[in-house]
């Protein structure tokens, strides 16, 4: 099927065979970000970096993109701050991955 891609499916089972093995995955597995997300609710071994959400700045006004971060990064003169705080730099909203996770 085109545009069908199995690597969240070998990813989780991974998971759940290696639960010692740290896993990342890269670029928050763009374009499957929701699936990546899920994951890495599901199972604690499991990380991402966000260098493909924040490498190039999200214009667009889905939900998912506006909601996650409580102080979401904005543009100034053309430019991003680089997130000054701990972990990934940003406080995310764990309600708003509740609320897009998939059971």
């Amino acid at each position: 099927m085109a545009g069908f891609d199995l690597t969240h499916i070998l990813l989780d089972d991974i998971a759940i065979q290696f639960p010692q093995l740290k896993m990342i995955v890269a670029h928050l597995g763009h374009p499957w970000i929701g699936e990546t997300l899920v994951l890495i609710r599901k199972h604690p071994n499991l990380y991402s970096d966000i260098s493909a959400t924040l490498q190039e700045f999200n214009t667009t006004t889905g939900p998912l993109s506006r909601e996650l971060c409580l102080t979401p990064i904005q543009p100034e003169d053309g430019y991003l701050r680089v997130p000054q705080g701990p972990g990934l730099g940003v406080e995310v909203d764990e309600s708003v991955i509740n609320k897009y996770r998939v059971a």
